[in-house]
């Protein structure tokens, strides 16, 4: 697993997808533009180092695969 802050994975819901779709990723020096943006946009960031590795491995314009929805459902509700 990647150390702490290293990789970002962003992720939007649109209610005619099934599922949150990962709209970008990145690493290092990305990562941190990143999560620069989103503080700066008002954007939750959930700090999940296990969830942040596994959704950093789907493919931007994917769905998150069937068995990472509990977890992500569990992060929008802690992030909420």
């Amino acid at each position: 697993m990647p150390a702490k802050n290293l990789t970002a994975t962003a992720l939007k819901y649109s209610e005619q997808d099934d599922a949150p779709c990962v709209s970008a990723r990145g690493d290092l020096l990305l990562a941190k533009e990143m999560k620069s943006i989103a503080r700066r946009y008002g954007v939750s960031i959930c700090t999940d180092e296990k969830l942040a590795y596994n959704l950093s491995q789907v493919e931007t314009a994917h769905l998150i695969p069937s068995h990472l929805y509990l977890d992500v459902a569990k992060a929008f509700k802690r992030i909420k």
